[in-house]
């Protein structure tokens, strides 16, 4: 079984990329953030993330009982 796991949990995942880093929409002129500042773009949504973190992480301890 834990080699099925370990199978199931690495598998290869092919990426498409045509040369631009310039997503519809997600581009330094959209957004206001550069493509390399990660998740700055979410700081306006810090707190929603972290409650359904929380909310997320008590409902899993919740099931582990």
């Amino acid at each position: 079984i834990k080699t099925l796991h370990s199978l199931r949990r690495f598998y290869h995942v092919q990426t498409i990329f045509n040369g631009t880093l310039a997503v519809a929409g997600r581009d330094q002129e959209t957004t206001g953030f550069a493509w390399w500042a990660g998740n700055a773009r979410l700081i306006n949504l810090s707190g929603k993330l972290l409650g359904a973190h929380v909310a997320h992480a008590w409902l899993y301890s919740g099931l582990e009982q």
